[in-house]
């Protein structure tokens, strides 16, 4: 391996549990991840997905004016740096991901994994590798050329790399997934100590299906001292929601309350409100980016907290109101309508554009209709994030669950 490159810029990210809902242990809490490139961030939150380094239809600028004045948060996988530009590339000249890509109000974490293309070849993987597509096409990833690339890129935080494996792997399979993940974890995390990236690394849990091996993965990771938390990485390889959430729960009383935790490959708004419930922090998915790529819109209420008084102001005589989940920008409703893609609204797409105008632009199969939904539903959901957090301060999100789960829970499916 190359020589390990010491980080330019202090990695101090760290993360600090502000409290939890009502003092329920394993429950919704708050967080704060401090001394990242951008400053700041509150959890729970959602890592936007980005293609290399890039979040998906939209520019930097656009990237930059989704939050309301805090840090954001965004995914990086260091698979879509192992060539075009490669590690060596980054690393002479000298500017991490947060410069190269413009995120510079993003804490960025690093993972093995492509959210928008989760895809597991673990008959591949060997004793020392992955076997992982990439955007130059399949290759096998070991721990220095992974590490190589992570410490390159310069997060605040990243993911040890893992063995993960399809809901189909024996119970063979799924030894040699710990006994290799635990090894490379313990690998990984020596490179970051050498190069004085100390407590930025999530240390992965895997098991597939198995209980068993689910348990003494999680026993596995919390043995490990100076890691800054732990993610299930294995999430999107053939499991349902059920699994995913049972997996979970086996876990979260077994881990550290000061610990972060990242839950990979969320599908729906409704599985993000679990994880947020049992205690997660940070969980990605492309369930925006789908909505987004197929002509549609958020308009669901992004603030909860005031669900039933909302709803009852918009009531008509029949006493009956649909508040839609999204809106279909393509269907032929919206050809004439003059409306903002949801009234009030704040974001840059909203304030400027027309429900008509995207729909002309998205049948003229014109780029400008997902760069302006990506930015509205972004927005959208950052916004109901925000709502979310609140309701965890002042005790009332099982409530905001509830309500939102009576709404929505049946209607959010792209």
């Amino acid at each position: 391996a190359a020589d390990s490159p010491k980080m330019a810029r202090a990695t101090g990210a760290s993360f600090r549990l502000a409290a939890a809902s009502q003092g329920v242990e394993g429950g919704p809490r708050i967080g704060r991840i401090a001394g990242t490139f951008a400053g700041d961030l509150e959890t729970p939150t959602m890592l936007l997905p980005t293609r290399r380094g890039a979040p998906t239809h939209i520019t930097p600028d656009h990237a930059e004016s989704l939050g309301a004045g805090g840090a954001l948060a965004a995914q990086v996988s260091a698979v879509h740096f192992l060539e075009f530009p490669n590690s060596e590339t980054l690393r002479r000249s000298g500017r991490g991901i947060h410069q190269f890509a413009g995120l510079r109000k993003y804490f960025v974490l690093s993972t093995l994994r492509d959210t928008l293309h989760p895809e597991v070849s673990d008959k591949r993987n060997t004793k020392n590798s992955v076997h992982s597509n990439t955007p130059s096409g399949y290759r096998h990833v070991n721990v220095d050329s992974y590490m190589d690339t992570v410490l390159a890129l310069k997060p605040d935080m990243f993911v040890a790399l893992s063995d993960d494996v399809g809901t189909s792997a024996t119970r063979k399979r799924l030894d040699k997934s710990l006994q290799r993940t635990k090894l490379w974890t313990i690998e990984c995390l020596a490179r970051a100590e050498e190069a004085e990236c100390h407590g930025i690394m999530l240390a992965p849990i895997v098991g597939g299906n198995s209980p068993d091996h689910r348990k003494r993965a999680t026993e596995a990771a919390r043995e490990l001292q100076d890691v800054a938390g732990f993610a299930w990485t294995d999430f999107g390889t053939g499991e349902s929601a059920k699994e995913r959430l049972e997996a979970m729960e086996i876990s979260i009383g077994m881990l550290p309350a000061e610990k972060l935790r990242y839950a990979a490959g969320m599908r729906t708004v409704q599985e993000m409100l679990q994880c947020v419930a049992l205690g997660v922090d940070l969980f990605d998915s492309a369930h925006v980016h789908e909505v987004s790529s197929q002509g549609r819109a958020f308009t669901f209420l992004p603030d909860p907290h005031n669900v039933s008084e909302k709803i009852s102001r918009l009531e008509g005589t029949n006493g009956h109101v649909e508040v839609p989940y999204m809106v279909n920008l393509k269907d032929e409703a919206f050809e004439k309508d003059p409306l903002p893609i949801s009234p009030g609204c704040t974001c840059m797409a909203c304030q400027e554009y027309s429900r008509q105008y995207i729909h002309h632009l998205l049948h003229s199969r014109e780029l400008l209709a997902e760069v302006l939904l990506q930015v509205h539903n972004y927005h959208h959901f950052l916004k109901f994030m925000h709502a979310v957090r609140d309701s965890i301060r002042d005790g009332s999100f099982h409530d905001l669950q509830t309500a939102w789960v009576g709404l929505y829970g049946t209607k959010e499916q792209v």
